[in-house]
C-alpha cells in the first residue's frame, strides 16, 4: 500500500501548469509512482489559501501521510471577492488599473494598507510555524518557500525532525536556469517554471527526503 502525499502550492506544483511535452517528466506526476498523491496546488494561488486547505483535510491525516508545501508569495491574499484560487496574483494589478474587477476600490485599500512591508515579513514566519507545528500528525512535511523571506528562518526549530525547508529558494532556481529570459514576451512557457533538468533534481530531492 503506498503512503499519502499531500502537495500545496502554486503553479511550482500545478499538475496542469504547462505541462505539453512535459508529461514524463514533470516531478509532481512522477511522484504518483510511488505515493498516493492529492495534489491541491493551483497556479496564482497564494500561501493562505494553500494553508486553508491544508487545515481542512488535518482530520484525514496520519503518521504514514507525507506533506509537500510550497509556500508562494504572500500577497496572494485568500480574500472571498476572487471568483477563482488563480485569481489571487492579480491584486496589484486591480488596484492600479490595470485589471478591470468589480471590487476594485476594496482592492486598493487592501494593497495600500494590509499588504505592508510589515506584513510582508511576518506573514511568511507565520505561515511556516503553523505547517511546522501540525507536522506531529504527519510522517515528515517537506517545505517549499518560492522567494526570499528576511525573517522566515527563525521561525525553523531543528529539533523537529520530520519536517525540513530547503536552503535555496524555487524562484532562485527557476531565474538560474538558461532557459529563463524575463521579461516573459508570452508568458513562462516551462512546466511549473522549471527545465527538465530541474524537475529530475526536484524528483530525486523529494524521493531522497521522503525515503530517507
Amino acid at each position: 500500500m503506498q503512503n499519502k502525499l499531500w502537495i500545496f502550492g502554486d503553479s511550482f506544483a500545478d499538475p496542469d501548469y504547462n505541462t505539453t511535452g512535459a508529461e514524463h517528466y514533470q516531478w509532481c506526476k512522477r511522484l504518483e509512482q510511488h505515493y498516493e498523491v492529492t495534489n491541491m496546488a493551483v497556479y496564482g494561488s497564494g500561501p493562505q489559501w494553500s494553508l486553508n486547505k491544508f487545515l481542512k483535510m488535518l482530520d484525514s491525516a496520519d503518521k504514514d501521510t507525507n506533506v509537500i508545501f510550497v509556500e508562494s508569495t504572500v500577497y496572494r491574499l485568500d480574500l472571498g471577492c476572487w471568483e477563482k484560487p488563480k485569481n489571487q496574483i492579480a491584486i496589484h494589478k486591480i488596484a492600479k488599473g490595470q485589471n478591470r474587477h468589480p471590487q476594485s476600490e476594496f482592492l486598493k485599500g487592501v494593497v495600500k494598507y494590509v499588504l505592508t512591508e510589515d506584513f510582508e515579513n511576518a506573514e511568511p514566519l507565520k505561515i511556516l510555524c503553523t505547517v511546522q507545528n501540525l507536522s506531529r500528525y504527519f510522517n515528515k512535511i517537506l517545505y517549499l518557500p518560492v522567494i526570499a523571506a528576511p525573517f522566515r528562518k527563525y521561525g525553523v526549530n531543528k529539533k523537529v525532525k520530520n519536517f525540513h525547508m530547503l536552503d535555496f529558494r524555487l524562484m532562485e532556481m527557476s531565474d538560474a536556469e538558461p532557459e529563463c529570459k524575463r521579461p516573459w514576451p508570452d508568458g513562462d512557457i516551462r512546466c511549473n517554471h522549471l527545465s527538465e533538468y530541474n524537475h529530475d533534481f526536484m524528483y530525486k530531492l523529494i524521493t531522497d527526503y521522503f525515503n530517507d
